[in-house]
């Protein structure tokens, strides 16, 4: 029940307005399949599981999120919740794919509201704002793509968790990357691009890890 109840706030289904507890059925119509009523909270009828977007492991602990807002495949289905609130994701999920979901109301980006639990995640294209302390990042964490939105400031590769392959930064207004070369243990790239300028340096004074890839768009 902790689950489904966390879940539900993530996509705004649960909200507290004006110290009152409120259950949206509009906002769950979006990841409900064709046959299932709106007006039923899954809370009740233990139906996260079965919600379209989420995978569940076989003792029905939620592991996977995917919402595509314009999915590549045509035989994919649209995935567009109105909201999204990553704190509230279940610690539990290790695989988070959130794609062109420009529009949805959301909250600012975090790294310590990430899932604990966290391997895999691209947040691809949906204008999310804030800053990245790479640092509050799940310390099992590999991929970490969170390209096309809107972070911003300085991004510090320092104190990186040792798991980390993958990171990708590029079109969000980054203005400098500070890097460790000793940090990136398992690094096999990490990009950044922007139409402006973003500085780079090596704590040290060193030359900057030939891994760390930055590019100036024109």
């Amino acid at each position: 029940i902790l689950q489904d109840a966390s879940f539900l706030r993530f996509i705004g289904v649960l909200r507290e307005t004006d110290g009152f507890k409120n259950f949206d059925a509009v906002a769950l119509e979006p990841v409900l399949f064709a046959a299932a009523n709106p007006f039923t909270s899954p809370v009740e009828r233990n139906r996260i599981c079965l919600l379209r977007g989420v995978a569940c492991d076989s003792a029905g602990i939620l592991r996977e999120v995917e919402f595509e807002g314009f999915p590549a495949y045509r035989n994919q289905e649209p995935v567009r919740p109105k909201y999204l609130y990553i704190q509230w994701l279940p610690a539990t999920v290790t695989r988070l794919s959130i794609s062109r979901l420009r529009a949805v109301t959301k909250d600012l980006f975090e790294t310590w509201h990430l899932p604990r639990e966290l391997i895999k995640m691209n947040i691809h294209n949906c204008q999310y704002g804030g800053t990245v302390e790479m640092s509050w990042l799940p310390r099992k964490i590999e991929v970490f793509k969170l390209n096309m939105n809107n972070i911003k400031g300085t991004v510090y590769l320092t104190d990186l968790p040792p798991s980390l392959k993958d990171i990708n930064l590029t079109t969000s207004p980054i203005e400098a990357v500070v890097v460790d070369n000793s940090s990136l243990q398992s690094l096999q790239l990490a990009r950044f691009g922007h139409t402006s300028e973003i500085l780079v340096r090596e704590v040290s004074g060193e030359i900057v890890d030939k891994r760390i890839k930055v590019t100036r768009y024109r």
